[in-house]
């Protein structure tokens, strides 16, 4: 199976018509490795490591591979095609990660909506029989739900010390 060249921007895969050797991360020599990795990756996370399996071609190197030699230029990848993304595919990661974010936004408020009902559910008394004590009662059992999420939590810890204390009676 071909391996694909790991370094970013690079489509090189060692298939017979690639011009190119690939090589293994100096994954033994840690110090070496990391620098390889500064060398080639630029959108990888902090504490990422490559995999046995991961390659560099030769295109990365002057001379087109690795040299064993500390003081020699090709002991680290030198060569790499820094494209930034283009701004189409900028635009559409950003609009990607705000559709994600108002997903996970809608989630947490259709949560906490769930939440706050079925504490308004239990804390109401039956209209045959209120029993409304204090008038912030009425307010608190017939207040429309917040919009946002910190409101309903804080909705919520009302009506829940408002059921603790009808309970406590």
């Amino acid at each position: 199976m071909p391996s694909s060249c790991a370094a970013d921007s690079c489509t090189n895969r060692s298939t017979p018509d690639c011009p190119y050797r690939f090589f293994r991360f100096p994954l033994t020599d840690r110090e070496r490795c990391q620098k390889w990795i500064a060398s080639v990756y630029h959108r990888r996370q902090v504490g990422w490591w490559p995999s046995k399996g991961m390659r560099i071609c030769g295109k990365h190197f002057l001379n087109e591979e690795p040299s064993e030699f500390a003081d020699d230029v090709d002991y680290v990848p030198t060569i790499v095609d820094s494209k930034p993304k283009s701004n189409e595919q900028a635009v559409s990661a950003d609009a990607r990660q705000k559709r994600l974010q108002q997903r996970e936004q809608k989630k947490e408020v259709e949560s906490a909506q769930a939440a706050a009902a079925a504490i308004v559910g239990e804390a109401e008394v039956p209209e045959s029989e209120p029993v409304l004590d204090d008038p912030d009662d009425i307010n608190l059992i017939h207040h429309p739900l917040p919009e946002t999420t910190d409101g309903l939590v804080a909705r919520i810890r009302d009506l829940e010390l408002r059921v603790h204390q009808l309970e406590a009676r």
